[in-house]
């Protein structure tokens, strides 16, 4: 009984979730949206807060969307390249989920290279090598954070940092990310399925830079050196402010089984106390 509650409570804790997406918001929780691309009703872009991006918006044929309300992006699947935005400050949020990753990258340079998940940029950068926080995975498929590129000193010039997830992209299927940047208790720290994996603490700006994001991409960097083959994802929402821990949980919707896993886990060690 011990192996089986053990086994149950495991399952329970890789279980899939998913977040609530922009059509399926409450008013609170799309309070200060600066952006959203929820792709649940056969669209790619909702024209939605405070974020500016010119002529720079992704077209649809960027975005490769499916039947199951999710869109494939990356080197097979879409070439998105333009990512300009502004309107965004020091504290902001960005979710979204990674449904599963289908096709890892096939360029390796370095044993320090990471494909991207997502890649958010500062001080107008327009390449992997400088100002970015890259989520994304090593060689050994290792999901890491990370926020300095290969030739700089870090994203808003708040040095070289890296929080790791504890995931490979095999255990990746309706995960899903939160970053939130809080410049005023000055900490930047990431979550998955809405429980905390990490934090960067003394999150400050450097050498004249800012925190505020200046453009972001997704399944990519803006290089062919840093680009997986295939990310299928839904659900990218940014906020400009930075949401709380428990507004980060309630962004939230777990699956079923997870619901169901938990419970089989606890009751079956209930009935084990009350055998002694």
């Amino acid at each position: 009984m011990k192996k089986t509650i053990i086994a149950l409570m495991a399952l329970a804790g890789v279980a899939s979730a998913a977040s609530v997406g922009y059509n399926s918001m409450t008013d609170g929780q799309k309070s200060d949206v600066a952006f959203a691309w929820d792709f649940s009703d056969g669209q790619v872009s909702l024209d939605v807060g405070s974020i500016d991006m010119g002529s720079n918006k992704w077209p649809s044929s960027d975005f490769l969307l499916t039947s199951s309300g999710t869109a494939r992006v990356g080197k097979n699947g879409s070439d998105p390249w333009t990512a300009r935005l502004s309107g965004v400050g020091s504290s902001f949020t960005l979710s979204f989920d990674v449904n599963s990753i289908p096709d890892y990258g096939d360029y390796w340079p370095s044993d320090g290279h990471y494909q991207a998940i997502a890649t958010l940029y500062s001080d107008g950068a327009d390449t992997y090598l400088f100002n970015n926080i890259l989520i994304g995975f090593d060689r050994n498929n290792n999901i890491v954070l990370k926020t300095k590129g290969e030739n700089d000193n870090g994203y808003g010039g708040a040095g070289d940092h890296t929080i790791e997830t504890g995931l490979k992209t095999t255990q990746i299927k309706d995960t899903t990310f939160t970053l939130v940047s809080d410049a005023t208790e000055k900490i930047l720290t990431l979550y998955v399925n809405g429980e905390s994996v990490g934090s960067v603490e003394n999150w400050v700006a450097g050498n004249g830079k800012s925190l505020a994001p200046t453009g972001f991409q997704f399944g990519s960097g803006f290089s062919e050196k840093c680009r997986a083959n295939e990310v299928e994802m839904s659900n990218i929402t940014m906020w400009n402010k930075a949401l709380n821990a428990s507004e980060v949980s309630s962004l939230i919707v777990p699956e079923p089984t997870t619901a169901t896993l938990s419970l089989l886990a606890l009751a079956g060690l209930a009935a084990r106390r009350r055998r002694k």
